[in-house]
Order: C-alpha cells, then sequence, then structure tokens
C-alpha cells in the first residue's frame, strides 16, 4: 500500500468517527460553552484559509505551470468555487432558513393569540362573579403578550448556525436544510482530497477537513436534538458523516480515471471552498465578545498551515 492512498483511508475514517463524535455529543452536553465551540470555529478558520491559498491554490497553479498553461485557470476556478460556496451557504440556506422561521412565526403568533383569547374569555367570566380579581387578570394579560413578542423576535434569528445554536426554538425543518447544505459542502471538500496526487498535499487538506469537520457536525446535532428523537439525530449524523468519505471516493475515482487535469481542475474549485470557510465565515465567528482571542487563534491556525508548507 502506497503513503497516498494510506493518507487517504486514515482521513476518511478520522473524518467519518470525528462527524459522529461532534453530532452526538449534544445527546450527552446538555449545556455546552458556546464561547468555545467559537473558538474551535475560529481555529478552523484559519486552517481552512492557510489550506486553501498557502497549499491547494498554489499547488494547482504550479501544476498548471507544468503543464505550460498560460492562463490563470487555478485563479479563475477558486473563484468559481468560492461564488458557488457564496450562493450555497449565504444566498440559499439563509433564504429557505428565513421560510421556515417565518412559517414558525405565524404558527406561534396564532396559537398565541388563540391562547390570549382564551384566557380573555376566563377572565372576563371571573370579572362578572369576583371584579376584583380585573386589575390581576389584566397584568396577567401583558405578561403573556410581551413573552410573545418575545418568541417571536427569536424566530427570526436563525440564518447562520451559531446564532441557531445561541436560540430556543426546535424547528423540524431546520436541521434538514443544515443536513443538505454541510453535506454538500463536505462532499466538496472531500473531493478535494480525493482528487490529491500528493501526499504532503493530502496530509495538509485532512488537517483542514479534520479541523473543521466535530464543530460542524456539533451545529448539526444540536439543531436536531431539539427537534428530533435521538434515533433521528443519530440517522441524520450518519449521513453527514459520510459526506467527506463519499467526496474522497468520488475524487479518487476522477484521479484514477481521468488525467491530472481533472485533479487541478477539482483542487481549484475546492480551494474557493476552503476560502470562503476561511474568511466569510470566520467573519461571523469573530463578532461577539472577547473577539480579539478568538482573532488570535484564527491566526494560530493559519499560521499552523504555513508552517506545515515549509515540508511541501
Amino acid at each position: 500500500m502506497n503513503s497516498l492512498l494510506l493518507v487517504k483511508i486514515i482521513a476518511t475514517i478520522l473524518a467519518f468517527a470525528l462527524g459522529l463524535i461532534g453530532g452526538l455529543l449534544p445527546i450527552k452536553l446538555h449545556q455546552y460553552s458556546p464561547f468555545k465551540v467559537q473558538i474551535g470555529e475560529a481555529m478552523a478558520g484559519g486552517i481552512f484559509l492557510g489550506g486553501g491559498l498557502v497549499h491547494m491554490l498554489s499547488d494547482s497553479q504550479y501544476g498548471m505551470f507544468e503543464k505550460k498553461i498560460q492562463f490563470p485557470f487555478p485563479a479563475v476556478l477558486c473563484g468559481v468555487g468560492f461564488y458557488f460556496t457564496i450562493f450555497l451557504e449565504v444566498i440559499l440556506t439563509p433564504k429557505l432558513l428565513k421560510m421556515v422561521a417565518k412559517k414558525e412565526s405565524k404558527k406561534g403568533t396564532k396559537l398565541n393569540q388563540e391562547s390570549s383569547l382564551e384566557s380573555s374569555t376566563e377572565s372576563s367570566s371571573q370579572n362578572e362573579i369576583i371584579n376584583e380579581d380585573k386589575h390581576d387578570a389584566t397584568n396577567e394579560r401583558k405578561v403573556l403578550v410581551s413573552d410573545t413578542k418575545g418568541e417571536e423576535t427569536l424566530g427570526h434569528h436563525h440564518n447562520q448556525i451559531s446564532e441557531y445554536l445561541n436560540s430556543k426554538t426546535s424547528s423540524k425543518a431546520l436541521p434538514i436544510i443544515l443536513v443538505t447544505a454541510l453535506c454538500f459542502h463536505a462532499v466538496l471538500e472531500g473531493l478535494a482530497l480525493g482528487a490529491c496526487r500528493q501526499v504532503n498535499e493530502s496530509i495538509s487538506i485532512t488537517i483542514a477537513e479534520l479541523a473543521h469537520k466535530p464543530f460542524a457536525s456539533f451545529a448539526i446535532g444540536a439543531a436536531t436534538y431539539r427537534a428530533y428523537s435521538p434515533k433521528l439525530l443519530v440517522i441524520f449524523i450518519f449521513l453527514f458523516s459520510l459526506g467527506s468519505p463519499l467526496g474522497i471516493f468520488l475524487g479518487m475515482l476522477a484521479a484514477t480515471f481521468g488525467s491530472s487535469m481533472v485533479s487541478l481542475v477539482i483542487i481549484s474549485l475546492a480551494a474557493g471552498t476552503f476560502l470562503f470557510a476561511g474568511t466569510l465565515e470566520a467573519k461571523e465567528v469573530l463578532n461577539g465578545d472577547r473577539d480579539w482571542i478568538k482573532y488570535i487563534v484564527t491566526l494560530m491556525g493559519f499560521a499552523l498551515m504555513s508552517i506545515v508548507a515549509i515540508w511541501n
């Protein structure tokens, strides 16, 4: 067994295992620290940026140069991958989440209005018998209305995974949307690793993927745990964990039966997804409290991948 195949097999096993572990943690951890999760995401963001820029994009450019291709195809394909990921995760997924949140908000408002009507009917009937309870019934209705407004406000903040982790809703559709989007992302990342033809490059991509895998899986697990039973949570996490192995397998097929040009194209496209994870996703993580700590951690992740490039 050659070293390249061994690295890909180990990466496949670890990606699947970390996906399962990260996704099943919400069953055990009923209370967790969002800041610790954000620290891990910040480190993964720096690793992704380093992997995309320092390793994948530069390697594909060098491969194109060896083929005496003057046009900067790697940079163009990287941009295509970057903007495709933006469409998937910044435009399409948030719109679907907002549609779901809007429907839930309408359902919640309708239920709260019905409960308010019932409570007002009961209070009015009591007032006919005991007039002294009128003031208390009015105060109770005010509290109910204020609680309803709070729930409606929470319903409009599910356009980012980190915001969903901090919310208190339990949508049935949100986990399905998250699993679909992140599975597709995982397959793209796996394609890059499977298409690699060099050991050092495959190791750097493996580091980036494994650093990100448990946090994405944890987000899906937290969303699924609130809306479904533990059995369905296991099914969702199992499907998500198969994303990277599937991508690796497809990438290996493309590298085996296709030319080296196919591998370079796949790596260039995947570099765009890595740049997205290292820039726009990291920007969301850096917002909030103690942002300077998360910024330093992001730099550490990028520095780690830059140091790894010395041995490449």
